[in-house]
């Protein structure tokens, strides 16, 4: 009579993960971690999406790149670099200010105010410098 709560439970899971891939939008990417769903995703906007949580979850910031050219891309590596205190990371990011951003996220992570002497913005130099002063 034990073993029937057990397999109850045991046929119940697939059908709570199903449930909450259908609820929440971007929960069965957590819940099964595959690239595939991504690609296969018809709105533009959820892909963009599904490829920056992937890139979060496996710390891959070419993935980024499936993010578009309006700011996401260098918005995705930068949370990677922060997330994982990468500062190679930062380097690949062109625009000015993202980068900036991204190295003084990493300073902070890291706690290491030497970093914040690579960023070229005056303010965020100052802000990074205030955030890591021990």
């Amino acid at each position: 009579m034990k073993t029937v709560p057990v397999i109850i439970a045991i046929l119940l899971i697939p059908v709570g993960l199903y449930f909450l891939a259908g609820v929440y939008p971007f929960s069965h990417i957590i819940v099964f971690n595959k690239m595939p769903l991504c690609e296969k995703m018809l709105n533009p906007d959820e892909k963009k999406g599904c490829y920056g949580i992937m890139a979060g979850l496996n710390n891959e910031p070419s993935l980024c790149e499936n993010m578009g050219s309006d700011g996401k891309k260098e918005v995705c590596m930068g949370f990677i670099a922060r997330k994982y205190g990468d500062i190679s990371i930062c380097d690949k990011i062109s625009n000015t200010n993202f980068k900036d951003s991204c190295i003084s996220g990493v300073a902070r992570k890291l706690n290491d105010s030497s970093i914040c002497g690579r960023i070229i913005a005056d303010y965020e130099k100052l802000y990074c410098l205030k955030q890591t002063a021990s």
